[in-house]
């Protein structure tokens, strides 16, 4: 999904037809994978200055969307040839975006909770 801008186009939500072309950034980063939380699931992977947005994969809240954001992640890693060095994510304990962080050994996390402190 697109729309014009300031004479430009501009991706509101990448599809299949632009993927996995990649945001340019002004600097090099680590290999880091994001992942979005539970609802409206999209993964992306840094390698160097260029970072890789794949389809949007849907709300995490059934098997067959799960196991499709297991081979998103698997095939962006593959094609880019890279290896995380860090995983950022959402620490929300329920959300399977989560889970699936916190099940790649040896990788540090690196996210923010959505549970907020009570006073």
């Amino acid at each position: 999904m697109v729309r014009r801008a300031a004479g430009e186009t501009r991706f509101l939500r990448r599809s299949r037809g632009y993927v996995p072309v990649p945001v340019f950034l002004k600097r090099a980063l680590p290999a880091d994978p994001g992942l979005r939380g539970e609802l409206k699931n999209t993964v992306c992977i840094v390698k160097g200055d260029k970072a890789f947005i794949s389809q949007h994969i849907g709300d995490l809240e059934n098997l067959a969307t799960y196991e499709f954001f297991q081979k998103t992640v698997a095939h962006l890693q593959r094609i880019l040839g890279v290896r995380p060095e860090v995983i950022a994510c959402d620490r929300h304990p329920d959300y399977l975006s989560t889970r699936w962080a916190d099940e790649q050994a040896g990788v540090p996390k690196s996210g923010c909770s959505t549970t907020m402190p009570t006073s």
